[in-house]
Order: C-alpha cells, then sequence, then structure tokens
C-alpha cells in the first residue's frame, strides 16, 4: 500500500505543469510546420481525442486503489510478464526524462546563457530535481500548489498584454490545405504532452481519494490543455503561421512583443520563468516515476536508494541522446507520437481490458466502485 499521500488539488497542479511544460515550448512550431494556419485546430482536435486518454487512465487507477501502474501490471499479468511490461515503461521513462532536461540546457544556452556550456546547466538543473525527489512526493507536490497560480497569473498577464497585436487575418484561409494536415498536426498534439500522462498512473494511487482523483485527471488535463489552445491560438494570431513555422521558440517571440505605453516591453523573463517552473516540476514527475518503478520492479526497500546512481545515467543522457536541438526537433517531429502510443495507450488500455475481462469471468467477486464519466 502506497503511503505517500497528496490532496486531490495537488495532483491536478502537478497535471496541469506536466502539460503545459515543454508543450508551449514546442508545439507552436511543430504545428504550424504541419498545419499552418489550421494549428489552432489541430489543438482543439488533438486535446479533445486525448480526453479519452484520461477516461482510460483514471478507470484503470480507480478499479485498482491505492496501486501503482507497476502493481496493476503484476496483479493483471502475473510477476514474470508484468515486470517484462513494466521494464519496457522503464525504458520509455529512460528517453522521456533526459529528453526534457535537454531542452532545459539547450533552452538556457540558445536563449540567455550563451557562454555556458550545457552539461553544466543540465547538471546544476537535475541536481536541484534530485533533491526534490529525495524529499519525496508530498513535498514537490505542495511546491506545485504553491507555484501554479503565480504561473498561471504571469501566463494571463502576456496574454492580456498580447490582446492588441491580434490579427484575424492570419487565420485565413481556413483548411487551406484539407483537413489532412490537421490531422497529422492533432496526432502530433496527442503525443506532446497527452500520451505522457500515463506516467500521473504512478503518482495517482498517491491521492486517497480515487474518485476525487479521477475527476481532477480529467479536469486538470482539460485546463492544460485550453492553456494549450490559446497558446498556440496566439502565436498564430499575433507572429502569422510562418513566423511560427521558422521560430524556434514563438512564444518566446510572443514576449518580445510586448510593448505597454513604452514602459513594459520585452518581459522574456516572465516567459523563460513559466517555462523553467512547470518543466522542473515535469522532469521531476518523470523522474520521480522512473525510480519508484525501478524500485518496485526490483523490489527494493525504498527508490530513493537510486537516487543519485539514476541521476549520473540521466546527466549522461540529457547531453549524448539528442546531441543537438536539430536531432531534437526531428525526433519530436516525426517518431515521438508512435514511439510513445505503447506506453501511452496500448498498455493501458490493454491493462484495462484485461481487468475488464476478468471481471466478467469472475461475476462473484464484488465489484469495484467506479465515478461516473
Amino acid at each position: 500500500m502506497n503511503k505517500t499521500h497528496i490532496s486531490p488539488f495537488q495532483f491536478g497542479a502537478l497535471i496541469i505543469m506536466f502539460v503545459i511544460s515543454s508543450s508551449t515550448l514546442i508545439l507552436p512550431t511543430l504545428l504550424a510546420l504541419q498545419a499552418k494556419q489550421d494549428a489552432w485546430l489541430s489543438a482543439i482536435l488533438g486535446t479533445s481525442a486525448s480526453m479519452l486518454l484520461v477516461l482510460v487512465y483514471g478507470k484503470l487507477g480507480t478499479r485498482f486503489p491505492g496501486m501503482t501502474l507497476a502493481e496493476i501490471s503484476d496483479r493483471l499479468l502475473g510477476k514474470f510478464m508484468g515486470k517484462a511490461v513494466m521494464l519496457l515503461f522503464l525504458c520509455y521513462l529512460f528517453i522521456i526524462t533526459p529528453g526534457l532536461l535537454s531542452q532545459v540546457g539547450t533552452l538556457a544556452t540558445s536563449l540567455f546563457l550563451a557562454q555556458t556550456p550545457t552539461p553544466a546547466v543540465n547538471l546544476l538543473f537535475f541536481s536541484i530535481i534530485v533533491f526534490a525527489v529525495l524529499l519525496g512526493l508530498e513535498t514537490f507536490a505542495r511546491a506545485a500548489e504553491l507555484f501554479l497560480p503565480f504561473v498561471l497569473l504571469l501566463l494571463f498577464l502576456l496574454l492580456i498584454a498580447l490582446l492588441p497585436l491580434i490579427e484575424f487575418r492570419y487565420l485565413m484561409p481556413m483548411l487551406e490545405y484539407g483537413i489532412g494536415p490537421v490531422i497529422k498536426g492533432a496526432l502530433t498534439v496527442i503525443g506532446v504532452p497527452f500520451l505522457d500522462l500515463a506516467i500521473l498512473l504512478m503518482v495517482f494511487p498517491s491521492v486517497p481519494d480515487g474518485k476525487a482523483a479521477y475527476k481532477m485527471y480529467f479536469a486538470a488535463t482539460a485546463f492544460g490543455g485550453l492553456m494549450l489552445i490559446v497558446v498556440i491560438l496566439f502565436s498564430t494570431l499575433i507572429i502569422g503561421p510562418f513566423i511560427t513555422e521558422i521560430a524556434e521558440y514563438p512564444f518566446f517571440v510572443l514576449a518580445q512583443k510586448v510593448n505597454i505605453g513604452h514602459f513594459v516591453q520585452r518581459i522574456e523573463s516572465i516567459v523563460m520563468m513559466i517555462w523553467i517552473v512547470s518543466l522542473f516540476f515535469k522532469i521531476t514527475i518523470c523522474y520521480y516515476a522512473l525510480l519508484l518503478l525501478a524500485g518496485q520492479i526490483f523490489q527494493l526497500r525504498s527508490y530513493k536508494l537510486l537516487a543519485l546512481p539514476i541521476g549520473f545515467i540521466i546527466i549522461v543522457l540529457s547531453v549524448t541522446l539528442f546531441p543537438s536541438s536539430v536531432s531534437f526537433w526531428e525526433f519530436v517531429a516525426e517518431q515521438w507520437t508512435p514511439s510513445v502510443l505503447p506506453y501511452g495507450l496500448l498498455i493501458p488500455a490493454a491493462l484495462l481490458f484485461i481487468a475488464l475481462i476478468k471481471k466478467r469471468s469472475s461475476p462473484n467477486a464484488p465489484p469495484k466502485e467506479e465515478p461516473s464519466s
């Protein structure tokens, strides 16, 4: 039984940080490349479809209260097959965690710390994440609860300041290239970041009230998706699809355009703060899930025993896995969604399907209580 407890709101704060972090960083450019001025339609379609994923995650979590994804896998598939499947999921976490960390290094060195080596930035940033994970889920969940209002306030003020710059002509003509590019863009949105939300199944059992956790899973994902849609829409409306397509960080360009009375200008630091804070929590969640999953697979007394040795591996992978920003962008644009599909959809859906089959084959077993969707 998981003895770590967090509130539903803290769980929701972690989800919102998870959704808006790297997504606002890379999705505007990726969707502009794929769907041009219809990028916002891809965002709406992809976010709406992703709500079905959350239904799968929520039903799986509530059907097995107090159990992580690893424990659910063991229960349904048996010790050998369950651990084999979770080893695959562990490999996925060994890719996404250093991948996100490499974004931090690239972002910092390309925008603010041009003379600083990327490995040094990664090492410093990840050392704080290791410390947070050692303090435990309850500690960094409380921190997310504390920081979320400030992050949302900064984001809201930035969007308000950008309203006078909106030009609706950038949205025309709609569906100029047909529905195909919009669907392709929607698939990218599903992969970044919504398929990754399966990782939160390692946190889900820490919320004592399963029904409240399920509702918050859905509500926080929807809210984060709405924020994502707004950022992508503003990128198109203000700088246009062409600039969005060629800019490495379009949301950063938006911040450069803010000019209120020739007094409030160049507020890129606000965008940087939003990104750094939200990325911190996303990477911390991924690293916590990685350590907890490894500890449960190998039946260790505490996942914290692995924090330092695996931390060194993550830092090395953050430099070697994606040696340049070009390789990272190419991987995310073309390979990420199909690569993460088995972990974000097939494994959770298969586990839920097996659970339903076993329930039907055992009619005398007491039914699990499920919230209405």
